[in-house]
This record gives structure tokens, C-alpha cells and sequence, in this order.
């Protein structure tokens, strides 16, 4: 149960609104010299390219819709469009409950100086754990998860979708360590490894 909680949590800070990908103030550039842990700071630039090319080409290259018809998604998810148990997943959430007999549930909160507000929550139902649904505080879809693969051993593909059905973000989570983030055209977002997220280039983006 542990397992599937913090993989939960690292795809919401991976794919959401509130991930280090969509708030990048990126370094000028590595120190001269260096070296780290990370291998993908230590790649040539043309490895990195060609890594970038690679994943690109395995997530897209077999002709990836970047969404599914609205009204196919709606119907598709009809019974997710609203959370008809917010009130109570509120309640739950504040008491620090992320476990029911159903569902795992994880709230992210905004954090202000006289407290924490809740700004999304998400619900992995336990009989679909390849679905992660995200809701806004007010019960109304946000985004989804569809995950592709032995979840949440790895490695594995999670493709968000905005509440209309349209593919905003991709990740391969290649181990539990090391992901390949693009958004829904193909554009690469990131490297992460090890709670650090690294451009192009081998910079390292930080909040």
C-alpha cells in the first residue's frame, strides 16, 4: 500500500499544475567541471539529444492521438467528471486520512502564512489502479492519469489528460529514480532523477 501511495504522489509531482516541470527557472548553465550523481549531467550534449529522441520516438512514434473525442471521454468517464464523495474526501483529507476501503486518496495543498489550502486531491480507485483521478477542491475533474505497464513496478508509461480528454503531459518512469517528461505535442519537459528535475542540457531546474 505504501508502495502505490508514493508512486501516486511522485506522478502528481510530476504531471500536475503544481510539478517543478511547470515552474522552471533553469540554471545558466553547469559548473565547469563538474560531476554528479546524476548520469544524464555527465552525457555529451548529442547522448542527451539522442536520448531525448529516443523516448520521444517510443511514447509518439506509433502514431499517439494527442486526445480522445470529447464526448468519447466524457462517456468513457462519465462517472468521474464529478466526485460525488467530496464532501467526504474533504473531511477525510483534513483528517489525514489517504486510505478508504476503496480508493487511495492524497490531497495537495497551496501553502499560505495562517494555513494550507486544498487545491487538488487525487483518487486511485483500488480495483482500477491504471486510472488516477484528479479533482479540484470543489469535486469537479481537474485531469486523469492513464498508466501504461506493470504499475507500479517499472518501468512504465502515466499519460495525463485535461478534463475535456486532450494529452497534456507524458512520462516514462524508466525505474523509480530516473523519468522522461514531455508535454502532449512532444516537446521535452525534463529529466528527473532522484527528486532533481534537469533540462536539455543538463541544467538542473529548480522551483
Amino acid at each position: 500500500m505504501k508502495k502505490i501511495i508514493t508512486a501516486l504522489f511522485m506522478i502528481f509531482l510530476l504531471q500536475t499544475g503544481f510539478s517543478a516541470v511547470n515552474a522552471l527557472q533553469i540554471d545558466d548553465k553547469p559548473e565547469p567541471g563538474a560531476k554528479s550523481e546524476c548520469r544524464w549531467v555527465n552525457l555529451r550534449q548529442t547522448e542527451r539529444d539522442a536520448k531525448i529522441r529516443y523516448y520521444k520516438g517510443m511514447l509518439f512514434g506509433n502514431g499517439l492521438a494527442t486526445s480522445i473525442d470529447k464526448e468519447t471521454f466524457k462517456k468513457e468517464y462519465r462517472g468521474r467528471m464529478l466526485d460525488i464523495r467530496n464532501d467526504k474526501n474533504y473531511k477525510l483529507l483534513a483528517d489525514n486520512v489517504n486510505e478508504t476501503y476503496d480508493n487511495f486518496i492524497e490531497g495537495y495543498y497551496k501553502e499560505y502564512t495562517d494555513a494550507n489550502v486544498l487545491q487538488e486531491y487525487a483518487i486511485q480507485p483500488k480495483n482500477d489502479v491504471l486510472h488516477i483521478f484528479y479533482y479540484n477542491a470543489d469535486g469537479t475533474l481537474a485531469h486523469m492519469n492513464d498508466i501504461l505497464g506493470p504499475y507500479p513496478n517499472f518501468p512504465y508509461v502515466s499519460r495525463q489528460y485535461n478534463k475535456n480528454g486532450k494529452l497534456t503531459r507524458i512520462t516514462y518512469f524508466d525505474s523509480k529514480d530516473t523519468r522522461y517528461i514531455y508535454d502532449g505535442k512532444g516537446h521535452f519537459k525534463g529529466h528527473w532523477y532522484k527528486g532533481e528535475l534537469y533540462n536539455k542540457w543538463g541544467c538542473k531546474a529548480v522551483l
